[in-house]
This record gives C-alpha cells, sequence and structure tokens, in this order.
C-alpha cells in the first residue's frame, strides 16, 4: 500500500499554518479574528512582497472595518501569538480610535513551538517549593480555575492524564478537541478529582444516558461534587447503592421530554421521596407520567401532587387505582341530577314565600290600580 498527492499542472501555492494554532487557539478564538490571523499569516509568507499589503488591505480583502481589524491583533497579541513591531514615532500609546496612526505597526507572527517549548522548559525549573506541574493543585485553590493551552501541552507529559484522554477518546467515539481538553483539566483542578472519577462520568453520560456532550458530563461532575464524590472507590459505592433510583430519574425525565440534562436536587429530592415515603413502584410513577398530557407545562412538581394525592388515598398499586377511577366512574353516573328549575318551578317557590292574606291583598291592590287607570282615561 503505498500514499500518493495528485500532482497539479499549475502551482497555486500553499500556506503552512502551525498545528498548535489550529488546535489550541482557533477553536475558541472568533471567527472574525482567525480570518484576520490567517491572511495575515499568508501575506507575512510573501516576503518582500508583503510590504505592500497594509491593514487597510487585510480590512477591504475580508470586508471588515479597519476598527475589526485592529482589534483581532489586540486579541492575539494578548495571548502572545503575535507582536506589534511600532513604526518610528508613531508611538506605542497612540489612540486606535483616532486614525493613520492607530494601524501604524507591523504585525510578527510568534512561533507558537518555539513559546510553548520556553514555557515548558521554564515550568520545568521552577524551585521545588512551587509546583512543576501545572495541574498540581495549589496550596491556596483560587474561586475559579481556567485551563491554559500550556496546561493542555504540559498535559500529555503526565501518564494518568495522557491515558485518561486516551479513555475518553474511545468512550466518545472521537478524539476531544482542545478546548474540551482544556475543560476536563479545570474539573480535575477545581473539584480536586481523580482522573478516574472523570471517565466514570463519561462513561455514565454515554452508556446510561446515551448522551455524548462534554458539557452535560461537566453537570454529571458538578452534581457528584456537591454529593462530596471525589474518589473512585467513594462513587463506586453511591452507583451501586444509587443504580435502579438514576434509572428511574431517567426514565421519568425521557416520559417529560427532558434530555440532556441531569435532574436538580430539588427534582432528585421529590422523585426519591416517591420512592423511600410513598413506595411506588415504577409502574405507578409511569402512570403517573401519562397524566402530564393534561398541561401544557409538565413538572416534576405536577408529577408529585398526582403521586401525594394517590398516597393519601390509599392508592398503592395499578390494581388499587383502576379500583379507585372505576368507582368514581360508577358514582359520577349513579349520582342523582339535580333537576333543572323551569318558569313555572321560579314561579310556583317565589309564591310559597307568602300567606294567603298577603297573596288576596296584592290582588285586590292591582284590581284597585287596574280600576283607577281606567277611570282616568
Amino acid at each position: 500500500m503505498a500514499f500518493y498527492i495528485e500532482n497539479l499542472p499549475v502551482d497555486l501555492g500553499d500556506t503552512s499554518v502551525e498545528n498548535i494554532y489550529l488546535d489550541l487557539y482557533m477553536p475558541t478564538a472568533p471567527g472574525d479574528y482567525v480570518k484576520v490571523y490567517l491572511l495575515g499569516y499568508r501575506y507575512a509568507q510573501l516576503g518582500e512582497e508583503a510590504k505592500k499589503f497594509s491593514h487597510q488591505n487585510l480590512a477591504n480583502n475580508l470586508n471588515m472595518s479597519v476598527k475589526e481589524v485592529l482589534a483581532a491583533w489586540d486579541y492575539w497579541e494578548e495571548r502572545n501569538v503575535i507582536q506589534k513591531k511600532w513604526h518610528p514615532g508613531s508611538g506605542v500609546s497612540a489612540d486606535r480610535e483616532s486614525g493613520p496612526a492607530s494601524s501604524s505597526f507591523d504585525v510578527v507572527f510568534t512561533s507558537l513551538k518555539q513559546l510553548h517549548l520556553e514555557e515548558l522548559h521554564y515550568a520545568e525549573k521552577k524551585p521545588s517549593g512551587s509546583s512543576a506541574v501545572p495541574y498540581d493543585p495549589p496550596e491556596e485553590p483560587e474561586p475559579v480555575y481556567a485551563a491554559s493551552p500550556t496546561d493542555v501541552i504540559a498535559a500529555t507529559r503526565d501518564p494518568a492524564l495522557r491515558d485518561l484522554f486516551s479513555e475518553l477518546n474511545k468512550i466518545m467515539q472521537r478524539p476531544l478537541v482542545p478546548n474540551e481538553h482544556m475543560e476536563v483539566i479545570q474539573w480535575i483542578q477545581h473539584y480536586n478529582i481523580e482522573p478516574e472519577v472523570v471517565r466514570q462520568a463519561f462513561l455514565y453520560a454515554v452508556e446510561q444516558r446515551e448522551v455524548r456532550s462534554v458539557r452535560y458530563v461537566g453537570g454529571i461532575i458538578r452534581n457528584w461534587q456537591d454529593q462530596g464524590l471525589r474518589d473512585p472507590k467513594a462513587l463506586a459505592q453511591h452507583l451501586d447503592r444509587q443504580g435502579d433510583r438514576y434509572r428511574m430519574y431517567d426514565q421519568v425525565f425521557r416520559e417529560l421530554g427532558f434530555f440532556n440534562r441531569m435532574p436538580t436536587q430539588a427534582e432528585a429530592k421529590l422523585m426519591d421521596q416517591w420512592l423511600d415515603q410513598y413506595h411506588f413502584n415504577m409502574e405507578m410513577i409511569l402512570k403517573a407520567c401519562s397524566y402530564t398530557i393534561q398541561t401544557s407545562r409538565p413538572s416534576i412538581k405536577y408529577i408529585h401532587g398526582i403521586l401525594s394525592r394517590w398516597y393519601q388515598e390509599g392508592i398503592k398499586d395499578i390494581k388499587s387505582l383502576e379500583a379507585h377511577e372505576a368507582l368514581k366512574a360508577t358514582s359520577r353516573k349513579t349520582a342523582p341530577k339535580e333537576p333543572k328549575k323551569t318558569q313555572f318551578h321560579l314561579s310556583d317557590s317565589r309564591g310559597k314565600d307568602y300567606s294567603n292574606e298577603d297573596l288576596e291583598e296584592i290582588l285586590l291592590g292591582r284590581k284597585r290600580y287596574q280600576k283607577t287607570r281606567e277611570d282616568s282615561e
């Protein structure tokens, strides 16, 4: 077997971009900033011809404003991907909103391979009192840890993390992208959990919930963190104890059409009550779920109301529920209907409020009134 590249009759040229840029920087950058970088990088490889290009040319070719192009260069400079070489007399403090002076600099593209090699070399030479490996927990962890591209590169030197990412690629059936690598490293650092807990979270998401989303896995890990599950032993005991319970959560959420999210603590507490206090089986719980068709906004609280009513009425299983509903249907059929009142009934009921003397007085009064009208006419 052999591999070949087709020879073209006309060579239109190629632009070689460092893989570190494609893997670590491009996925998390705004799309317009990536376009500015790539076209600028393509101009930089033209040698002397590159001098005839300006920020205005770049903006025209990308259908952007010069202000947007300069914002892109600011973005890449902050990440040490490029350096600005200011023209003599322009001044670094030039107001970028004032016009030509704001673009009086050349762009020097940094060698990202050299940059990261230097950072790794510096990390290895740190004093023994500090952490030489970026993902070792600091003595005073900050409230939120944010992984960097350098952490991802350093992770490839740690056997445990290297094996973890290899396992995660197999579980997800695709290679994780660099920003997903950074997210995993952030979990390990921020929550102080072992890599095996991360692997179990991915397995649970894919095998139990059939969801292949790194963000969804993050939700699982946060739930486990709230329950103090940071090591494999505690997690294994919890999963053995909660296996049936998680399956119940999953089935209920699927019945309600809630996909790609875990139950909140309040929702889980209500569902646990159905099993622990009410002692309902899965058949009864799913039966209650079927009643949500009667509402436009189904929720765990709505189902809880149904199950609570059944519990208070002594309904424990499907058989007793069917008997209860049959009894209600029979009661509705046999209940005497209240007769509708006609004008006659209304007149009759009003007449009962008067005695014979009252009625006679009313009748005589009407006759006197009628005679008076006839005399006046």
